[in-house]
This record gives structure tokens, sequence and C-alpha cells, in this order.
């Protein structure tokens, strides 16, 4: 149980980071990309373009928040939460905008992704895990629980209402063959029933 719980547990946790680091490529290559896409309406202030193409990228399924900001740092636009009391992913990055008059930084971008769905798919998981074990020690103890009636009680019973019968004058054998301890005590008890019963016979 202890082996199969500390397997559980390193593989969950493998999983939890290779997800995270998921999640990192994924915010980095968002905020690459949209960088590029946001450089034209940053750089000609386009509020309006500009939060037509916010309001696309803000579907994404962990993405919570989405800033942009002007040269001098002034919010051109914003959608969600940029603060979360969870370690969420932040991705701040340059916008630059290339024309006749170089290649310059126009503002940045700022990205915000909630781990709080690879964190619930991990809690999900261990519940599912836990249950697994759970399970898995209810039928261990039934089991053990079934082969100690089977290969002790039990013959044990057989040999001790002999040992009764046997007080009462019947000489009776046991009906029970196993190759362990208690068929070997069994199959001794059974030899001494028969020469007790020989001995009988000859007085």
């Amino acid at each position: 149980m202890i082996a199969f719980i500390t397997f559980v547990g390193a593989y969950e946790w493998v999983r939890y980071h290779d997800a995270h680091d998921d999640l990192t490529r994924h915010i980095n290559r968002l905020a690459a990309s949209q960088s590029i896409i946001l450089a034209e309406p940053v750089a000609a202030k386009d509020k309006e373009r500009l939060g037509l193409l916010l309001a696309t990228v803000i579907s994404d399924r962990d993405l919570i928040g989405i800033s942009v900001f002007d040269e001098n740092g002034d919010v051109l636009d914003s959608f969600g939460t940029l603060t979360s009391p969870t370690k969420d992913l932040n991705k701040r990055i340059s916008i630059n905008f290339a024309d006749d008059q170089g290649f310059r930084k126009v503002g940045e971008l700022l990205m915000v992704m909630t781990i709080s769905r690879i964190v619930n798919e991990t809690r999900t998981r261990l519940l599912y895990d836990g249950i697994l074990a759970l399970a898995l020690l209810i039928s261990g103890i039934f089991a053990a629980v079934f082969a100690h009636q089977r290969i002790v009680v039990q013959p044990l019973s057989k040999l001790l209402a002999a040992i009764k019968d046997t007080r009462g004058g019947a000489r009776e054998v046991v009906d029970w063959s196993a190759n362990d301890e208690i068929g070997t005590l069994i199959s001794n008890y059974n030899e001494m029933q028969g020469r007790l019963s020989n001995h009988e016979a000859d007085l």
C-alpha cells in the first residue's frame, strides 16, 4: 500500500509539473504572437481595433487577464483580472513596431494565466487515486480475512470438533489435506487416531 501511495504521489507530481510547464510554454507562445499582432494598433493607439483583438484572445480557457500599455506605461486596454491570490503565471513582453522610423518599442503586453485548471485536475485525479487505494485496501482486508478463515479457522474448527468427539469415545479422522503447518498437524492427529484405534482393537 505504501509503495502504491508513493508511486501515485510521484506520478501525480510529475504530471502536475508537466502540465505547469505546458501552460508556461503556452503563455510564452501566446504572448509572443499577440505582441506581433497588436503592434500596429498599439503604435496607432487604435483602441477600437485593440479592444477587438484583445476580446478574441481572452477566450483562451486559462487566460484570466490581459492588458496593453503604451510606451509611457499607461493602460490602453485591459480585460479580466491581473491579480490573483493563487500562484498564476504572468508574462510581460515588449510590443515592438517597425515603420519608416525604424524598429521601436511602442508598448507592453501583460498576460495572466490561471493554474486553477491543472490544480483542479490534479486534485480530481488524487481523489480517484485515493478511492482506488481505499478499494484496494478493503479488498486486501477481505481477502486476508477470507484466506485466514479458509486456511486457519476452518481446519482448526474441524480438528477441535474431532478432539471433542474423541472424548466421547469416537475415533474420528479429520478430512483435510494441505501442504502447510496446519495440514501437517491434522495429518499427525489422524495418524495418532489410527494408532489408537489399532491399539484398542488389539486389546
